[in-house]
């Protein structure tokens, strides 16, 4: 009973797993006994004004958890979890049609259109309660918790996304979930469809033009276990001790004529040389800005990769970093990183 109602209290705050149908009976069943137990007491008129907003802020604000588990109940359905704001369509107007349905007629005279007062301050505080948890269903955290993406992503970094419609464009860093194992993953798109992709000798190439890309100063961390799944990052020099210093070759690649980006290149690996790939219809070839940590679209699903990304997969495109945590745990306050909060992604 403990566990369960653990899972029941966090389960909402990830959006990114799934909710079964007893869980989700029992969160409907208590967020409707309180929907209307509140809205009885609206009703009822016991309330004065600034109780009655606070309580109408209150039930407000349980459209969080149940975007929440919508999302995570709609993935456990094996569908989008997009398909949620479908969900707040007709919660949001019950509640108006039931006032509208159950208020007596006030033949006052003397009512303000827009009263500058407590009613107009719950008002638009419940406008932004209700904005903000129906626009979550078009955005979406990401926990990074593999080294995939360095230096763009470090491990225990937290990372909002914006829903993709249609195919990312070439450089797009993209969240989708890693048919291997079935956890999000993050990886930047290079080919779209009809694009040949291909790497000759750690160069990527591009519909056979290679990819320019200037060396920087080597990319230094901890050799330490990371994140909530310990991985230990790759070096350049195998095997440093402990805590030493771990130095891997760091590039800035021109992969679009706007910007570029970093990528690091710590060995001579298998992805560095391929076959030449070309992108078939509807899906796009994602890599890892971690070259040689990274398995991506140069490697097969059989083989733990990715192969050809289906756009029908992809879940949100990154837009910037909001947090970030070198520990295990984020409640660990000495190792934030706050010169990488709302950092955005290039």
């Amino acid at each position: 009973m403990g566990s369960l109602a653990r899972e029941l209290a966090t389960d909402w705050l990830d959006w990114d797993g799934r909710t079964d149908r007893t869980r989700f009976r029992i969160f409907l069943a208590l967020a409707g006994a309180v929907w209307l137990t509140g809205t009885a007491i609206l009703l009822a008129g016991i309330l004065h004004e600034v109780p009655a907003v606070i309580l109408t802020i209150l039930m407000a604000l349980l459209l969080y958890p149940l975007a929440g588990y919508s999302v995570r109940r709609y993935h456990d359905a094996g569908a989008s979890g997009i398909l949620a704001f479908f969900v707040f369509v007709p919660v949001i107007g019950l509640f108006c049609l039931l006032y509208l349905l159950t208020a007596p007629t006030d033949h006052r005279t003397d009512v303000e259109i827009f009263p500058i007062e407590w009613p107009v301050v719950g008002l638009i505080l419940l406008t932004c309660v209700v904005g903000f948890a129906v626009s979550r269903i078009v955005w979406q955290p990401f926990h990074v918790t593999d080294a995939a993406m360095k230096p763009t992503f470090l491990v225990g970094d937290y990372v909002i996304g914006t829903r993709v419609i249609g195919t990312p464009d070439r450089n797009a860093v993209v969240f989708f979930k890693h048919p291997s194992d079935g956890d999000y993953s993050a990886a930047r798109v290079v080919g779209r469809p009809g694009d040949t992709v291909q790497m000759r000798g750690g160069l990527l190439h591009i519909n056979g033009t290679p990819v320019e890309r200037l060396a920087l100063q080597p990319f230094v961390e901890a050799f330490r276990e990371q994140g909530p799944k310990r991985i230990w990052p790759m070096c350049a020099a195998f095997g440093p001790p402990p805590g030493t210093d771990c130095i891997k070759r760091m590039y800035v690649e021109q992969l679009a004529q706007e910007t570029g980006h970093t990528i690091l290149d710590v060995q001579n690996a298998p992805g560095d040389n391929t076959p030449l790939y070309t992108v078939p219809a509807g899906h796009v070839f994602v890599m890892g800005d971690n070259r040689d940590s990274a398995r991506d679209s140069r490697f097969d699903p059989d083989d733990g990769g990715v192969g050809f990304l289906p756009t029908a997969r992809i879940m949100a495109e990154a837009r910037f970093v909001l947090f970030s945590s070198g520990a295990r745990r984020p409640a660990a306050v000495w190792a934030w990183r706050p010169d990488r909060y709302f950092a955005s992604i290039e």
